[in-house]
């Protein structure tokens, strides 16, 4: 029996999902290291913080590669020095949309940070599919 390969748009919109899925995981894991190493453990909570962001992003990177992009063995250089570079896009992006959203409207801040975030997600995700894991995609297609 044969089944018909997913079409494009099936496969993106599993990838999407899968990307918002992780990247919630990411964000969970941040706050409870964070909540953790500071109200248990007592640490500073600037240290807190780095422990938690680098944990969440290690996490980020290789729960994508895997599981939202297929791409299988071990990571690569390249695709890490990708990941960086999307990472700091998308800082930049952050402050642009935030300054232009506040300087030019007159959006409360929860909805700025929203439109900010929804930018980043955007771009992070097509960054993702397109470049950092390029080669994956013939996997799922």
């Amino acid at each position: 029996m044969t089944f018909p390969l997913a079409s494009s748009g099936q496969i993106i919109s599993g990838q999407l999902m899968r990307f918002l899925c992780v990247g919630g995981s990411a964000a969970g894991i941040y706050f409870a290291i964070v909540h953790t190493l500071t109200i248990w453990v007592k640490l500073p909570v600037m240290l807190s913080i780095s422990v938690g962001y680098i944990c969440s992003v290690v996490f980020h990177f290789l729960v994508n590669r895997r599981y939202t992009f297929g791409q299988k063995g071990n990571w690569s250089v390249t695709e890490l020095l990708r990941y960086m570079t999307v990472a700091v896009l998308n800082y930049v992006l952050t402050v642009v949309v935030v300054s232009l959203l506040t300087q030019n409207t007159t959006i409360g801040l929860n909805l700025v940070v929203a439109c900010a975030i929804l930018t980043t997600t955007s771009f992070g995700f097509l960054a993702s599919r397109y470049w950092i894991f390029r080669s994956s995609r013939s996997c799922h297609e």
